[in-house]
């Protein structure tokens, strides 16, 4: 898989159709939940994720909540 450099990501049916990428890897599924007051983005990482990555991923979720005007949080994620 060109998105799976490291081959972690597992086969069959996904949990959610989004994803979340880093660097050009996927490294978890993802759902969006739009709330009144904010935008969640909810994580089923593949492997545990870095502080750097998740860093990463808090800016692109902060972007689109500034796009929709609303706070943007993410959930699901552990970190090393």
């Amino acid at each position: 898989m060109v998105l799976d450099a490291d081959g972690i990501v597992p086969t069959g049916r996904e949990r959610a159709l989004g994803i979340a990428l880093v660097d050009g890897q996927l490294v978890a599924d993802m759902r969006r939940i739009v709330h009144a007051d904010h935008v969640q983005f909810d994580l089923g990482p593949h492997r545990d994720l870095t502080v750097e990555e998740v860093a990463i991923l808090q800016g692109a979720a902060d972007d689109y909540g500034r796009f929709l005007d609303l706070d943007a949080t993410l959930t699901g994620l552990g970190t090393s």
